[in-house]
């Protein structure tokens, strides 16, 4: 529902006319603006005598290390190999038959 302007009565022209102020008529315009509405509360985001970023109890002997781990089987890390060559090579238009994916099985 739209707000109502208060309009005066031009005595000249007999006219509707907005007297208001360029001011309040700004505090209008931002009123019927939406207002983003808070995800947490004043306490949670503002808690006294809590430290953002607590540090680690680490002794000077301790390595921090970042292991990278492969799960897949030797055929597995293969078969993904092979996929991606054939993914990234050009079809050739003569090569009429296409490589066997499993190269034990075509021998």
């Amino acid at each position: 529902m739209p707000k109502e302007i208060p309009l005066q009565l031009d005595m000249l022209s007999g006219e509707l006319v907005d007297n208001r102020s360029r001011q309040q008529k700004k505090k209008d315009k931002a009123q019927e603006l939406p207002q983003q509405a808070e995800m947490f509360s004043q306490r949670e985001l503002a808690q006294f005598g809590v430290r953002a970023r607590p540090k680690l109890p680490l002794s000077p002997k301790t390595r921090l290390e970042l292991a990278v781990e492969d799960v897949r089987t030797e055929e597995e890390k293969e078969r993904d190999i092979r996929q991606q060559i054939q993914r990234d090579t050009y079809p050739m238009p003569w090569a009429a038959e296409e490589l066997p994916d499993n190269p034990e099985a075509a021998a």
